[in-house]
């Protein structure tokens, strides 16, 4: 009786057996219960790592909540007629190039090869808009910022506290209300990314992923990103592709037809705020391919991509209607601003840009220093001589 109850407990499976050694003496068991239990496994399960998130987005970027506009504001949302007119101008921004506006107000013609189309965030631009105040004509006249039209510059009225009372207090009116936006529109995106990496990516290490979310988070290259309210188009189109890969996994699980379309949803949520969603046409397949490999079937990717793709040429046709998708801008080609390569030749352009590509990856890992505008000269032209210095890309 003795062996034949000592072979039935050797057959039981190894996790089950620990199972029934209490803890003190199973250091392997004792391990994983303190993790689980123990103040670290508290910070990555229920609310508190996504609380944790959104609250370090809101103290590093609560400074920008009285910043005024800057950058590409002033064109995008500070003189768009449309972002101005609030939510009636909503239908002109899907069916308009980003720039039409302005390309309208300087009286010119498009100046970027294959226009720019990112409408969803500027939608979210003509909402705020409703709330802080429309208004019909972004030439604004002499007197806007005469709110009370009593004539007399009051102190409310300097909106930017430059001492000076003109249209600039006009452009500056409700921006501490967009920037309290792209904070939360930031950290929303930072405990998505926690999701995805802890429920795909990282599933049974959850405290790896909470540390690349606060690593994220933190990084001082996503600076401009959140304090450029225009650069809320980065913002929602990282946010709708990590969506896009949370939703298409989950279709790959579960097969339900909801998962299905809410992913397809994400992905024309992703082009429309940025061209980059495009490249999830190869992410999706190559993300599931690695972290679903047990239920990786191709026929489940070919029902996939075919709402990708049948979303692709939605977003095409889109596109199209409100752009010149193959039109080449002399002017582009023509103008410093917009070709910061113009006075380069061949070999400086090819060195320059393999040079920036260099100067991006060493940034994410010692991001210093850093700047708000990377135009003209901002980085002088290389070449592939090896000079004195013993290295390539020297002046």
């Amino acid at each position: 009786m003795a062996k034949k109850n000592t072979s039935k407990q050797a057959s039981k499976p190894i996790s089950q057996v620990s199972a029934n050694i209490p803890a003190s003496l199973n250091p392997e068991v004792e391990q994983a219960v303190s993790l689980n239990t123990g103040w670290l496994g508290k910070m990555t399960s229920g609310y508190i790592p996504y609380l944790i998130l959104m609250l370090m987005s809101v103290v590093l970027y609560a400074n920008t909540f009285q910043h005024q506009f800057a950058l590409d504001d002033d064109i995008v949302i500070c003189k768009n007629e449309y972002v101005l007119k609030g939510v009636s101008g909503i239908g002109e921004i899907f069916t308009k190039d980003l720039y039409d506006s302005f390309y309208k107000q300087m009286n010119t013609r498009d100046q970027l090869s294959g226009g720019r189309y990112r409408p969803l965030s500027v939608a979210t631009f003509a909402i705020e808009q409703q709330f802080i105040g429309t208004r019909d004509n972004p030439v604004y006249d002499q007197n806007c910022w005469d709110e009370n039209k009593n004539g007399v510059g009051d102190a409310a009225e300097d909106l930017n506290q430059d001492g000076i009372f003109n249209d600039k207090d006009c452009r500056a009116k409700g921006f501490g209300f967009r920037h309290i936006n792209n904070v939360l529109f930031y950290g929303l995106t930072c405990c998505i990314l926690f999701f995805f990496l802890s429920s795909v990516v990282f599933r049974e290490n959850k405290l790896l992923a909470f540390l690349i979310a606060l690593l994220f988070t933190a990084h001082p290259i996503h600076t401009e990103v959140v304090a450029n309210v225009k650069s809320r188009d980065e913002i929602f189109s990282f946010l709708f592709m990590i969506l896009s890969l949370i939703t298409a996994h989950r279709y790959f699980v579960d097969q339900k037809m909801k998962s299905l379309i809410l992913s397809a949803v994400c992905f024309l949520s992703a082009l429309l705020s940025k061209e980059y969603g495009a490249t999830l046409i190869f992410l999706v397949p190559l993300s599931l391919f690695v972290f679903q490999q047990r239920e990786f079937q191709i026929s489940k990717l070919m029902r996939l991509m075919g709402a990708y793709l049948s979303v692709f040429a939605l977003y095409f046709l889109m596109r199209k209607n409100a752009v010149d998708v193959m039109g080449k801008s002399d002017l582009q080609d023509t103008e410093l601003l917009n070709n910061p390569f113009l006075l380069a030749d061949d070999a400086q352009k090819l060195a320059t840009k393999f040079y920036i590509f260099l100067k991006y990856i060493v940034t994410q890992i010692f991001p210093h220093p850093l700047s708000s505008d990377y135009g003209y000269n901002s980085i002088p032209y290389r070449d592939f001589r090896i000079l004195k210095c013993g290295l390539p890309f020297c002046h």
